[in-house]
């Protein structure tokens, strides 16, 4: 920065504008987990009536393709 420069005011509308950024940036982030831990739980409900899942069937394709579903669409 050089001397004849000020530097930026916090209440300045650019400041809001960044916040408003880091805020939207953060909420969409908090909405994308959800929805990615969301699927497989609604999944497992689905597939075996409980939020319990037997030990043998942990890597089945039916529990991979959930993780699959929810990260993309996470």
């Amino acid at each position: 920065m050089q001397k004849d420069e000020e530097p930026a005011k916090t209440g300045s509308p650019g400041g809001r504008r960044a916040i408003l950024r880091v805020v939207k940036f953060a909420l969409a982030s908090g909405a994308g987990f959800l929805i990615a831990e969301a699927i497989p739980l609604v999944g497992v409900i689905a597939l075996y009536h409980t939020t319990k899942v037997p030990g043998i069937t942990s890597s089945s394709l039916a529990i991979l393709g959930l993780d699959a579903v929810a990260f993309g669409e996470g």
